[in-house]
């Protein structure tokens, strides 16, 4: 390979140079470079008669100027990514796009079919596939809640309701049905609600969970849990530790559970304390839905960090 800020000029004249009788050494002390590198040019670009054809070297030399000033080289393609778009090989495709073609351009059938090269017994071809509109309705409830959940997890509360599914058909459905959400939200724009949740309209319907903290005389700091029923505003527990995590939660639920019939669901946000394993072993065990807001999001919980804040200190 040539070095570094020798052009193909200097590397043909070396060579040349060689070709006529100059020590290679010397050849090689002028060019800095070792005589390794000297038969490595040598090799690629010796013809048979020992050097490059003058025709070659000017070819190249026309294309470096063109491409000094602002233009393509003369070989390559006309883009970087290619010169021809991506190739519609599925029928399923096909049919797709000459229906497309059809509808916008107003085509008859037969002229669509043969401009997209796609037989029209494939577009008169109905699928007779199950299109599963109980399963998609199931999927979309499970998705308003859990908005920050993916396929994966919906495919396990499916299975826990009953459902034979697998994840690759959980995955066209969840396609489908637009429930993808963006792993990394782009500032500046509101996220997309894939499903309201409605209000609470009896009491003991819904409850909302959060956290505050404080910091103590010493300097630590301690977290309160709040408990808070969205219809009545009352505040259903107050539990107070220095570091509150899954189970911890789940354990100071069920001393509410114990005096009060469970609700149909606890919103709260997106926290690790909220998402993790245990919370979810424990909302299936209890049969109450876990409701994630959406992330960034506090009031749609009905009770944001600050009214859950007053609501605790009133009681």
């Amino acid at each position: 390979m040539p070095k570094k800020g020798h052009t193909e000029e200097q590397i043909l004249a070396a060579l040349h140079e060689g070709a006529s009788g100059t020590r290679v050494a010397e050849v090689c002390r002028r060019m800095g470079t070792s005589q390794a590198t000297y038969f490595l040019w040598k090799k690629k670009y010796a013809g048979p008669g020992g050097q490059r054809s003058a025709g070659t070297a000017s070819v190249a030399g026309r294309e470096r100027q063109v491409e000094a000033a602002g233009c393509r080289s003369f070989a390559g393609p006309a883009h970087s990514a290619g010169d021809r778009r991506k190739k519609v090989v599925k029928p399923r495709r096909r049919r797709d796009l000459a229906k497309w073609a059809q509808s916008a351009y107003q085509l008859s059938e037969r002229r669509s079919s043969r401009l997209i090269t796609v037989p029209r017994s494939s577009m008169r071809r109905k699928s007779r596939r199950d299109p599963q509109e109980a399963l998609r309705m199931r999927l979309r409830e499970l998705a308003g809640p859990h908005v920050r959940y993916g396929y994966r997890r919906l495919t396990v509360l499916l299975r826990r309701e009953g459902w034979k599914v697998n994840a690759k058909r959980i995955y066209r459905l969840y396609t489908e049905e637009g429930l993808i959400v963006r792993t990394k939200q782009r500032k500046k724009l509101a996220s997309r609600i894939r499903v309201p949740q409605m209000a609470a309209t009896a009491p003991n319907q819904r409850w909302s969970m959060d956290f505050i903290q404080a910091r103590l005389s010493d300097g630590r700091w301690f977290r309160v849990l709040t408990l808070v029923d969205q219809f009545t505003r009352e505040c259903l527990l107050l539990h107070s530790d220095l570091s509150l995590n899954g189970q911890k939660v789940a354990t100071a639920l069920d001393t509410v559970l114990r005096t009060r019939s469970k609700p149909q669901s606890i919103s709260c946000d997106n926290g690790t304390e909220f998402t993790s394993r245990a919370m979810d072993s424990w909302s299936c065990q209890q049969g109450v839905q876990l409701a994630f807001i959406r992330p960034g999001k506090p009031s749609r919980t009905a009770t944001s960090n600050h009214s859950m804040g007053g609501s605790a200190m009133n009681a």
